[in-house]
């Protein structure tokens, strides 16, 4: 099962340095320009604004990304499954 995240609680997780997300639910929230790199996401769900975030050499696995903006995102992933992943589980706004 999915926790549910608020937009300020995996705010503060990113800043505290958090690196590996497991079964999260985040359905709200702008986060432009975040930088989430090198962090892994597992079994995660998302349906937010991540315009111009940084995923440089970061891992999605088994995520939903249920109609998130990746518009000008660093989309340079550890795997090419990853951004297979991303696309089809977003709206195509890469």
């Amino acid at each position: 099962m999915e926790r549910d995240v608020t937009k300020d609680e995996f705010l503060d997780m990113i800043q505290n340095g958090q690196r590996y997300f497991h079964k999260i639910c985040v359905e709200v929230g702008i986060y432009h320009g975040v930088d989430f790199s090198r962090i892994t996401f597992d079994e995660c769900f998302f349906s937010v604004d991540f315009a111009g975030s940084n995923f440089e050499n970061s891992t999605l696995m088994n995520s939903n990304f249920k109609t998130c903006d990746f518009s000008n995102c660093i989309l340079k992933m550890q795997s090419w499954l990853a951004i297979h992943s991303m696309v089809q589980n977003s709206k195509g706004r890469l």
